[in-house]
């Protein structure tokens, strides 16, 4: 018997059916939070959270890794998506990474293997389990500048992010061209619009919150509609950045 499985990181982008997952979610700790850093490199396993890398790169004096300071996920995840901010992308850094294939074999994939596009890898194809990456030193600088870098960051994610911490991340991929989801979004007018308990947010128009007791089918009916209207008006698809659990197993 196939039991259907999904591997969990920090549970960001991701929105589980209103009937629940029948299946087995799996999360990876314990060994797979590690770091290990050596002179030109450092090996993150997939549960670590991107903050904590980038602080880890911090203690070292690395730069390069500052962007990751505010994405909340692990680094399983972000392998998977080529997660970034316009700071910088995984893929920048990024050397190798080992998985585990679906007939229980471990192998090393290089950066070209991984075939990086924009929020995508081949992983999000095969599905193979990310089991650690390794990213490469990219330059040394003072402490002092890396902190300021990181502070101003995180002071301009809070700017721009909605108060309600009860949401599933940014919704949209940035489209082709110089605007970004949320400025088309935004654009429409719909701000604020509202499904039942789920809202789109008045900080940041790619993000939907949950005012209480939002349902899976309430932000699903928000992103059906704004991807109705932004098409309608500017002729623009929008694509999901976030995951709907089961249907996109």
């Amino acid at each position: 018997m196939k039991i259907p499985w999904f591997i969990i990181g920090n549970g960001s982008n991701i929105l589980f059916s209103d009937d629940g997952f029948h299946g087995l979610v799996i999360k990876l700790v314990g060994n797979f939070m590690r770091v290990n850093i050596n002179n030109n490199s450092i090996i993150a396993g997939s549960g670590v959270l991107l903050p904590s890398l980038s602080r880890h790169c911090l203690a070292n004096c690395w730069s390069g890794f500052e962007f990751m300071c505010g994405i909340p996920g692990t680094i399983g995840g972000a392998v998977r998506m080529n997660a970034g901010t316009k700071q910088g992308e995984i893929k920048d850094h990024f050397v190798s990474a080992t998985v585990l294939t679906h007939d229980g074999a471990i192998k090393n994939l290089s950066k070209e293997d991984m075939q990086f596009s924009y929020r995508h890898s081949i992983l999000a194809k095969t599905r193979d389990i990310l089991l650690s990456a390794t990213f490469a030193k990219h330059k040394v600088a003072p402490k002092e500048d890396i902190q300021k870098t990181i502070k101003e960051i995180i002071a301009s994610r809070r700017q721009k992010q909605p108060r309600i911490k009860r949401n599933c991340g940014s919704v949209f991929k940035s489209p082709p061209g110089n605007k970004p989801a949320g400025w088309y979004i935004e654009q429409v007018g719909l701000k604020g619009f509202r499904v039942g308990d789920a809202m789109i947010s008045y900080e940041h128009a790619n993000w939907i919150v949950n005012l209480g007791n939002a349902k899976a089918y309430d932000v699903k009916s928000i992103i059906s509609y704004v991807e109705y209207i932004v098409l309608q008006k500017f002729n623009v698809c929008l694509e999901r950045e976030v995951l709907y659990i089961p249907e996109d197993l």
